[in-house]
This record gives C-alpha cells, structure tokens and sequence, in this order.
C-alpha cells in the first residue's frame, strides 16, 4: 500500500512532500483524473521596453545585488510605481474638493516633485550614516 496524502501546516511543507514523493508512492485510491480549467486569456503579457546598453547594464548590475533578473527588478519597480499612483497620483480617487482636473495634475506634480527629491534626500542620508560610522570608529580607535 502507498503513502497518504497528509495534511500541511504550509505550503514549504506540502512543496517537500511533493519533491520527496512520486505519484507512484501514493495509494491509488487518492489518485484521481481532474478536468483542470484553463483560463482563456493568458494571466500576464509581456510589455516590451526598450533601453540602451548602458541602462541594460545598470540594470543588471543593480538586479544582480538585489539577487533577481532584470526583468523581475524593471516588474517590480514599475508595481511599486503603479501602487504609488494608485494611493497618491492619477490614480488615486478624486477628493471631490477641487475639479478633478486640477485635482489630478497636482497629484502628478507631487509624485513627480517626490521622485525627483528621491536622489539627493539617499544621498544625503547615507552620508549622514558614513559620518557617523566614522566618527564611531574613530572613537572606538581612540579607546583601544
């Protein structure tokens, strides 16, 4: 007689199960033909960017220290980016206290005003962090 199927506390255990375990192993009364439903349409589709080499390269590089593909760092990014105008720019819900026009380009000029802070309030910070690591160091120098 074959193994059961147990019951998993998660899903890392039921995927070991399954890496341990063949279809053959099981009892053949759990084995059963299914229909299984496929969706008409594909669940994604590829969207096509094109960048030049040096920006392919930077994107690697940055994907390589994030431990992903490019591919998967551009996804996630563009997400993040989306979920953003979603709670706070053009695609956010209107307040309904201004013409949703107006409404709407001074979401767009916020973000955009955001984003391009972004790169001088990083920079700012990490100096702010090597300082002081610096000055730690120095210190605990002096003291040894």
């Amino acid at each position: 007689m074959g193994e059961h199927i147990p019951k998993f506390k998660n899903r890392e255990e039921e995927a070991r199960f399954w890496d341990e375990t063949g279809l053959e192993r099981l009892s053949p009364d759990e084995l059963a033909e299914v229909d299984v439903a496929r969706p008409q349409r594909p669940l994604s589709t590829t969207f096509a960017v094109r960048f030049d080499p040096k920006t392919i390269e930077l994107l690697r590089r940055v994907a390589a220290s994030h431990h992903r593909r490019p591919t998967q760092l551009v996804r996630e990014w563009v997400l993040e980016r989306l979920q953003l105008e979603r709670t706070v720019g053009v695609l956010a819900e209107p307040t309904g206290r201004f013409p949703t026009d107006f409404e709407m380009h001074l979401r767009q000029k916020i973000v955009n005003s955001l984003f391009s802070h972004i790169p001088s309030a990083a920079e700012a910070a990490l100096q702010e962090v090597l300082d002081r690591a610096d000055q730690e160091g120095a210190s605990i120098r002096e003291e040894a």
